[in-house]
């Protein structure tokens, strides 16, 4: 089996979740970084969600 590092969510990808609406599951977050190639370009649009509600 290989492991593909690139494929997980980062933690502030769970935290953007957290703060945007009633805090719950947010399946435009989910299915926007899941189209995204790595873990970095889901960490950093994670972020800019984070600033952007903050």
């Amino acid at each position: 089996m290989k492991i593909k590092h690139d494929q997980g969510q980062p933690a502030n990808h769970f935290i953007a979740m957290g703060i945007t609406g009633n805090g719950a599951w947010s399946p435009e977050q989910v299915n926007t970084t899941n189209r995204m190639k790595t873990t970095k370009e889901r960490s950093d649009y994670s972020n800019h969600i984070i600033k952007k509600t903050a």
